[in-house]
């Protein structure tokens, strides 16, 4: 049986409709309210290009573990981790004007995420900096886990790739995104894409068969 009214509700029990009152309305018109999203990705764009703290809180809600996790898929253990994700999220909020479709605000997430650690990534080398400090590495020995040796040793291998080839080998290895996905994201073509995942696969297999703690995992 459909209800005639909007006050009247159905009765699973019964199988009959009932008519709520007053009270039951109001009751009723708070749980919906309550069920509804606070905010759509629009909202968080509109609220954030208008400075608005509330959307910002929501934004680092939704969005802010997998920063978080993709600075850490980039660059590994590193002492400069919180400040490389608290870049990301300036960069978001100073970039934010730029974006005007809200179906794409993951993906400019990823992809404004991507381009803060690429700039992070590229400052080190001219530094000449080793991403796995040496204090971790000397600890390679017995005084690091099985699975924290292999991560150390995997990021030591990653940190020597050229710079577009470790950031593809990530997102698809690491991150499961599809070679298409990716080169919307980065905006570059698939073909190049596949060339650095190549080069990128290669350059890991040839250097992890030359360890003793990553060759079986090749």
């Amino acid at each position: 049986m459909i209800a005639k009214h909007t006050s009247d509700i159905f009765d699973h029990k019964t199988g009959n409709t009932k008519q709520l009152n007053s009270k039951e309305k109001d009751k009723s018109s708070s749980i919906v309210q309550l069920a509804q999203p606070l905010y759509t990705n629009q909202n968080i764009i509109n609220g954030l290009k208008q400075g608005q703290a509330d959307a910002a809180s929501e934004f680092i809600l939704r969005f802010g573990k997998k920063i978080n996790c993709l600075v850490w898929r980039f660059l590994g253990t590193d002492q400069e981790h919180d400040d490389v994700v608290q870049q990301v999220l300036v960069n978001i909020l100073n970039s934010i004007r730029k974006l005007k479709n809200e179906k794409s605000l993951e993906a400019w997430v990823v992809r404004v995420t991507i381009n803060t650690v690429r700039k992070e990534i590229r400052t080190r080398k001219r530094r000449r900096l080793d991403y796995c400090l040496p204090e971790q590495l000397d600890r390679i020995g017995s005084a690091q886990s099985p699975d924290q040796r292999i991560m150390l040793r995997f990021y030591n291998i990653v940190e020597q790739m050229k710079t577009e080839d470790r950031i593809v080998f990530i997102l698809h290895e690491l991150e499961g995104y599809g070679l298409v996905e990716i080169s919307l994201v980065i905006k570059c073509s698939l073909a190049t894409i596949k060339r650095r995942l190549l080069r990128a696969r290669n350059y890991f297999a040839t250097a992890a068969q030359q360890d003793t703690l990553l060759s079986d995992f090749v």
